[in-house]
């Protein structure tokens, strides 16, 4: 058993990334989820913004009934841009221990592909 030193791990179950089509850049609004005993906010842009420049929405954020992330990179089908998920926490997790399981073949994903 792995023993947990402080209050602030924060196990993240699982991220899947994957590319698939869909028109996702007409939402711009705020958005909350609840992950891993956490608010989180999903960030939503209509226009690029940094870093990247990407753009960012919360059609590819999803938490499953299994209560495992999804958070997913996808191509709008009407204007072909790239669509990010990024999701932020207003509570500050500190110093600490951090692990993310990442499913699939990570070493297949896009070099460009930046998980933080």
């Amino acid at each position: 058993n792995q023993t947990i030193k402080n209050n602030y791990f924060l196990q993240v179950c699982l991220f899947t990334f994957f590319l698939s089509t869909g028109n996702v850049l007409a939402q711009n609004k705020s958005q909350k989820i609840y992950f891993s005993g956490f608010e989180w906010i999903v960030r939503n842009s209509t226009d690029k913004q940094g870093p990247g420049p990407n753009y960012f929405s919360s059609s590819v954020v999803r938490v499953d009934a299994n209560g495992w992330l999804h958070l997913t990179i996808r191509q709008d089908s009407l204007s072909g841009q790239w669509i990010c998920p990024e999701i932020t926490s207003e509570k500050k997790f500190g110093y600490g221990d951090y692990c993310f399981v990442v499913e699939g073949a990570i070493d297949q994903y896009d070099k460009n592909i930046v998980l933080g």
